[in-house]
């Protein structure tokens, strides 16, 4: 059932590129379009949200161990290789960003996906970390500005 939900994270990626949205970082790209996937499913079928939290928070709560990239850093330098040669760590970086679409939703509800549609439809310019930190703790929520603070703590 997991997967199945998965079609509309995809119709995220299209939405998000013909608004022309400025995601500033790739791995902002796939959280992005995980919250309006939560949004979506907690707003209008919340019988799903088992469907949509439990095989994510499993992969999460496995830990770390065996993967060769586990840093947004990674993530922005080797996209390509992580998601063509390493497809078991970029589903562990997918159920992060699921995971943590879950705690955005859970803290804010709805208005916090408008907040980062809107914040990033306005934000042109690409943002350094400090600046994006800072835009996304202001313009948006502490906790998306918190999964790039905070991603290396868990």
């Amino acid at each position: 059932p997991f997967f199945d939900l998965l079609a509309s994270h995809e119709l995220g990626h299209a939405f998000q590129y013909q608004a022309g949205l400025n995601v500033q970082r790739l791995w902002m790209g796939e959280l992005f379009v995980n919250i309006l996937l939560h949004t979506y499913i907690a707003e209008n079928e919340p019988e799903l949200l088992p469907a949509l939290t439990v095989f994510p928070q499993m992969v999460v709560g496995g830990g770390k161990e065996g993967l060769k990239f586990t840093t947004l850093k990674d993530i922005e330098e080797r996209y390509g290789e992580i998601t063509s040669k390493h497809p078991k760590n970029y589903g562990w970086y997918q159920c992060r960003w699921h995971s943590a679409a879950g705690n955005i939703y859970d803290a804010g509800g709805v208005k916090t996906f408008v907040k980062l549609w809107k914040a990033l439809l306005e934000q042109k310019e690409t943002l350094n970390d400090a600046d994006l930190a800072s835009f996304l703790s202001k313009k948006v929520d502490q906790t998306v500005a918190d999964v790039m603070l905070r991603w290396d703590e868990n």
